[in-house]
């Protein structure tokens, strides 16, 4: 009973199925926010009996309080990577001996069967409904990892738009915006999904049965369908999904292949939203990117094309994954907090 849910193996995805069995079991209305808060079996129970409001309680199981600090002090929002979740800054938080609120905010519900044409812009702009309700004005602190500085990026610039004052921008190890005008843009439509499963699955009548979907739902229904009845072992499919989706393997090792498309096809909606994605103006406040030495093909030099202010490039010895990780994560929290507190210029 004093086990913590995290360290056991426990991730976003497994907090909101836990959430909802506790609360169909004990008639009560325990937001996620509070698995957080109270990762052990002994402190959850005491938190089923008091259900007293609190003012850290979350706001949407968009924005998840990973780090409680002083109610006065500053609010940091860390957007979601790729996987769309927050679990790859908890090991970050938990080195963080200040008094700043960490904010972790979530992906949308984009979760469905079949791949969607999103907008960064969009996302972003969602995305601040979330930040204003927490903070709804004063100076913001924004980070992103990966994907999710791309999308810090766009909220920075939505913010500057309505006039909002941004202290901070942290992009950490992110892709920057590809600088080619003459460049096409990745939609999906199921003359592309035919082509793209090709690389997957080559059972013979495997197309000749998705013949005739006019929509991408009944399509992927159709794909899920056919999946379910193929001789290939389902086990063998599985891992050809887990793998495409690259993260951490172990996470998704226990879902059924319907929600690991899901999963996949909503991650692959959000890497076509990012590759898709150009600024539309520069920004003025400053950008403070983390560049992990180790990193293989991040390009980050074109973020500097978009800030009127001059680049700040910090350099953390390790990988993509690996500086979210101990034992270097301890050593990039106290980088990324000079950084925080270091006056603008």
């Amino acid at each position: 009973v004093t086990s913590n849910f995290f360290i056991m193996g426990g991730n976003s995805m497994k907090s909101t199925v836990c959430v909802n069995k506790i609360n169909q079991v004990f008639k009560v209305n325990i937001p996620l926010i509070d698995l957080f808060l109270n990762p052990t079996i002994a402190q959850l129970s005491k938190r089923i009996d008091s259900l007293k409001p609190k003012k850290s309680q979350i706001y949407s199981n968009n924005a998840v309080l990973l780090k409680k600090g002083n109610e006065d002090e500053i609010n940091l929002f860390l957007i979601h990577d790729g996987s769309g979740d927050v679990d790859g800054y908890v090991e970050f938080c938990k080195q963080a001996d200040d008094n700043i609120n960490y904010w972790g905010i979530n992906a949308d519900s984009y979760k469905s069967i079949e791949p969607q044409n999103l907008e960064i812009e969009l996302i972003a702009k969602n995305y601040i409904n979330y930040i204003k309700k927490i903070q709804p004005n004063g100076e913001y602190n924004i980070a992103g990892w990966s994907l999710g500085g791309t999308i810090a990026f766009e909220i920075v610039n939505q913010l500057e738009q309505k006039k909002d004052n941004v202290r901070f921008l942290g992009i950490i190890d992110s892709f920057a915006p590809i600088v080619n005008k003459s460049r096409i843009l990745e939609t999906y439509s199921i003359d592309s999904e035919v082509e793209w499963l090709k690389n997957y699955f080559k059972e013979d009548g495997f197309y000749e049965k998705l013949v005739g979907k006019v929509k991408l739902e009944e399509f992927w229904l159709n794909v899920l369908n056919n999946i379910e009845n193929m001789d290939r072992p389902k086990d063998a499919i599985k891992n050809e999904i887990i793998n495409y989706i690259g993260f951490d393997n172990q996470k998704y090792q226990n879902l059924d292949i319907e929600v690991l498309i899901k999963y996949m096809n909503y991650i692959r909606s959000l890497r076509s939203a990012c590759l898709n994605y150009f600024p539309n103006k520069k920004i003025n406040t400053r950008i403070s990117y983390f560049a992990a030495t180790d990193s293989k093909n991040v390009n980050y030099e074109n973020w500097k094309l978009f800030s009127a202010k001059p680049t700040e490039v910090n350099y953390i010895k390790g990988n993509h994954f690996s500086i979210f990780t101990q034992p270097i994560v301890k050593t990039f929290y106290k980088q990324f907090l000079g950084c925080l507190y270091q006056p603008e210029d």
